[in-house]
């Protein structure tokens, strides 16, 4: 390759670097405004400016020293470039999980209402993309580190791609004689960013150190363990895996009447039948002991028995039973009226008793309570439907045309309600 060629290939280069720090850095991929990535006064946007400015300072101050021939802080300014957009991802993987948190929980409630839509006679948006192949199977480090690679936006990919780029022909001009400085500092400065927030590692390890434990049968210092595990990182509540797994350790400690022992009695069938296993789940929701431990069975107890009373709510709209759907869901959200899912299906159940008025009122609660830009739009879509089934084809038209304005992509939902009121 010509000099002249490679420094127009190195300008080009620049410049889609340049374009990339100032393009997205992190999206959500179900629209999903969660507030910062540890810090919760801090928005995406801010990220991407946060670590862009030393990117592109770095890189410049690294192109001006090599080419001046000060070989060794050129390449720690081009390190520095490197650290300042891998920066991203290890802080959202490592830090906080306040975000993480919210983040899996507003997803999970996605997910549930994405398999509710077509069973009530609604058209999913084929932009849905769940982050997850399954929230109740959240196997806390590898799929947090699916999420966080997923949120990676173009403009990072692009910056990243372009800094790869932009060393090599770098080396290939002559002015990096070796990668190894830039290589050996970029990974010593992940690796110190990591250092400073050790929480999540160190809980996984732990947790890890668990499972070993209870498969030995040592299930005291196991549960000991799960217990300092999540007392790192709250975020592994979130985990059914984790929690069968205590479960597991108290069933195996203290025996079957222990209720920290029910939820694994319920999953591995121990009660016969539904039924059966809602009552250990009661009794499991009703159990908690103060404990991290306590607190985090004692809720996943709570949305499963919630998740028995909305499939036995199923069952019977399967039979045309609404006004049992309707009883069952009630008392769903009489014990927790944050199931976003349950309230959604009791609104639909509603509107099938004709009970348009009541099916409005659960709806438009429901929307205060969401900042999902796809669940509004499923919502919206939802509450056209209520307002086509009543006469109120104005209304409806209305409804339809907000789901669209919130989801654009795929809301064939939306569409068919346009094309047919």
């Amino acid at each position: 390759m010509k000099i002249r060629q490679q420094w127009v290939l190195l300008g080009i280069l620049a410049c889609g670097m340049a374009a990339g720090a100032q393009g997205v850095w992190i999206h959500y991929p179900l629209s999903l405004p969660v507030q910062g990535l540890g810090w919760h006064s801090l928005d995406p946007s801010w990220w991407r400016r946060f670590a862009a400015a030393p990117f592109l300072i770095s890189l410049i101050a690294a192109t001006f020293l090599l080419s001046s021939g000060k070989t060794r802080s050129g390449s720690l300014f081009l390190a520095a470039s490197s650290i300042a957009i891998l920066a991203i991802p290890t802080i959202a993987l490592l830090g906080d999980s306040t975000w993480l948190n919210t983040y899996v929980e507003d997803g999970s409630q996605y997910d549930r209402l994405q398999f509710l839509i077509p069973f009530l006679g609604g058209i999913p948006s084929t932009n849905f993309d769940p982050y997850l192949n399954s929230p109740d199977k959240f196997q806390y480090l590898p799929d947090r580190a699916r999420i966080v690679m997923s949120m990676l936006g173009w403009g990072w990919s692009v910056s990243l791609i372009g800094l790869i780029a932009f060393v090599l022909l770098l080396r290939r001009l002559g002015w990096l004689p070796s990668l190894r400085l830039v290589f050996i500092s970029s990974v010593i400065g992940v690796l110190l960013i990591g250092v400073m927030l050790p929480n999540t590692l160190r809980a996984d390890l732990i947790y890890r150190r668990g499972d070993q434990l209870l498969e030995l049968g040592n299930y005291k210092s196991a549960l000991q363990a799960y217990s300092d595990a999540i007392e790192l990182d709250p975020q592994l509540a979130n985990s059914s895996i984790y929690l069968h797994n205590v479960a597991k350790a108290y069933y195996q400690l203290l025996g079957a009447n222990d209720p920290r022992a029910y939820l694994y009695m319920a999953d591995m069938g121990t009660a016969v039948g539904q039924e059966g296993a809602k009552a250990l789940l009661i009794t499991s929701a009703a159990g908690d002991d103060g404990s991290a431990l306590g607190k985090a069975l004692n809720r996943m107890a709570r949305r499963r028995v919630a998740d028995l009373w909305i499939n036995e709510g199923i069952r019977a709209c399967k039979h045309g039973d609404f006004g049992a759907a309707a009883l069952g869901l009630r008392r769903v959200l009489a014990e927790n009226d944050n199931w976003r899912h349950a309230r959604y299906f009791l609104a639909r159940v509603l509107g099938e008793l004709h009970e348009f008025g009541e099916a409005e009122r659960q709806l438009d609660e429901l929307l205060s309570t969401v900042s999902n830009n796809s669940i509004k739009a499923a919502i919206y879509s939802a509450l056209g439907d209520v307002k086509a089934a009543a006469g109120d084809v104005a209304e409806a038209r209305k409804y339809y045309a907000l789901s669209y304005s919130f989801d654009k992509t795929g809301n064939l939902w939306a569409i068919k309600g346009l094309g047919g009121t």
